[in-house]
């Protein structure tokens, strides 16, 4: 998992890798715990890349969480606007 380009304004891009096709749940939170995107991607096995935007978000650091069914990564985002 990569975010491009972290820090960022609020826009990025969130690469996802994985050799094995499935689906994934991409949640990003602010360090309260409220919710500010919840999405759902099926990767074909390759690399998939999304566009996201929070930036409606203020600055600071949010939380990235990408949940399949074998692993949670969690990743820091930085926008800084």
């Amino acid at each position: 998992m990569r975010i491009i380009p972290n820090p960022n304004n609020g826009d990025f891009v969130l690469d996802i890798t994985s050799e094995n096709p499935g689906k994934f749940i991409v949640k990003i939170t602010d360090m309260t715990g409220r919710l500010l995107v919840e999405r759902q991607v099926l990767n074909s096995g390759n690399t998939t890349h999304l566009d996201i935007s929070i930036a409606r978000a203020q600055d600071g650091v949010y939380l990235l969480r990408l949940l399949s069914e074998e692993n949670l990564l969690v990743e820091k985002i930085l926008v800084l606007k």
